[in-house]
């Protein structure tokens, strides 16, 4: 379905002007009526993001404790390898194709600091794509052997390279950025666009909102939890 009058409505963001953005609850409000409904479901499973979905929603068999029937609590890293699964089962290309790349963003990542730390890198990573499997089989590898099949892989090292955290996670959006423009520019009036650019406000908003303490203690953060979760 094509949205003509929404998009041409829409106006120009910049990551040099994040505060262009318009406020996003509001924008999530006129999607809800202006997009259809499997477009608008399409639109909030990445909205809503894996903090806020419901993963019962994401699976065709939920699963039980055979003695008591209860459900099973699930752990992190079988929630996201649930929402990614599904979101790259989705019919939507561009939702798929989202889906991996942010998996394999995430999971590249992940390993890297999990390396550079001496910490157990199979367990971290999340997922059973083809990437995650090459890196948990290629743990002890410098490039996890992804350097020749992910062309975006050389610009993710050196963003780990980057010292000042601020400046690190900056050069993630920017990297998330790129991806969106270049994966809906043709696109012109779809559902597509429509959720590229409110990822690209959601980012945006994040800077809005961040400074210098909050980021490196939100990155801080991140370490801990892989301490914790992660056995070395």
């Amino acid at each position: 379905m094509n949205y003509y009058y929404f998009i041409a409505g829409m106006p120009d963001i910049s990551q040099s002007n994040p505060k262009s953005i318009p406020d996003l609850k509001i924008l999530r409000e006129e999607l809800q009526e202006e997009l259809s409904s499997g477009d608008f479901k399409l639109f909030s499973l990445i909205a809503d993001g894996i903090e806020n979905a419901d993963v019962k929603q994401y699976v065709s068999r939920w699963e039980r404790d055979p003695e008591t029937e209860e459900t099973i609590e699930l752990s992190e890293e079988q929630r996201a390898t649930l929402y990614y699964e599904y979101g790259m089962k989705s019919r939507n290309k561009f939702v798929r194709e989202w889906f991996e790349f942010n998996l394999n963003v995430n999971n590249i990542l992940t390993a890297i600091i999990c390396r550079n730390n001496g910490w157990d890198i199979r367990k971290a990573v999340v997922g059973n794509n083809s990437v995650a499997e090459s890196i948990r089989e290629n743990s002890t590898v410098r490039d996890f052997n992804l350097k020749a099949i992910l062309d975006y892989y050389p610009t993710l090292q050196q963003i780990i390279d980057t010292e000042n955290l601020m400046e690190r996670e900056q050069k993630i959006d920017a990297l998330k950025w790129q991806w969106l423009e270049n994966n809906s520019f043709f696109n012109f009036f779809g559902i597509e666009k429509i959720i590229s650019f409110y990822i690209r406000c959601s980012l945006l908003e994040r800077w809005n909102i961040l400074t210098i303490e909050e980021g490196e203690r939100i990155f801080r953060e991140i370490i801990d939890n892989l301490k914790k979760d992660v056995k070395f």
